[in-house]
């Protein structure tokens, strides 16, 4: 639900409380069973409040927790988009180089799901 919301047109600002609930999760349970996807919403977050650094944080903190690769695929595009805010080129340029394998190594697992 928080991803969906984050990329549509409009003000973060209505997006703040429920990132403070979704960072309170994190923190009080920090095994949750849902934990790299709730980091990876909360660097979408950072994102789209040009928190772009957070955003980074949220993001590689996700990518330690082995996420799955949709997620994995969201993570580094986070990453590409705000190392590129950050003017940090090369390091952005790896970011989307990782998406890219991580979008077709989900591609593979799905189609040979059958999906």
């Amino acid at each position: 639900m928080i991803n969906a919301s984050l990329v549509l047109p409009g003000s973060v600002e209505r997006y703040l409380e429920p990132g403070k609930k979704l960072a309170n999760a994190i923190a009080d349970n920090p095994n949750l069973d849902f934990l790299s996807w709730a980091e990876s919403a909360s660097a979408l977050l950072a994102y789209r409040a040009e928190r772009f650094q957070e955003a980074i944080d949220w993001a590689q903190q996700s990518n330690l927790h082995r996420p799955l690769t949709y997620t994995l695929t969201i993570n580094h595009s986070i990453l590409a988009m705000a190392y590129h805010h950050e003017g940090k080129t090369d390091q952005s340029r790896k970011a989307l180089a990782l998406a890219n394998e991580a979008h077709r190594q989900s591609r593979l697992y799905y189609d040979a799901l059958g999906s």
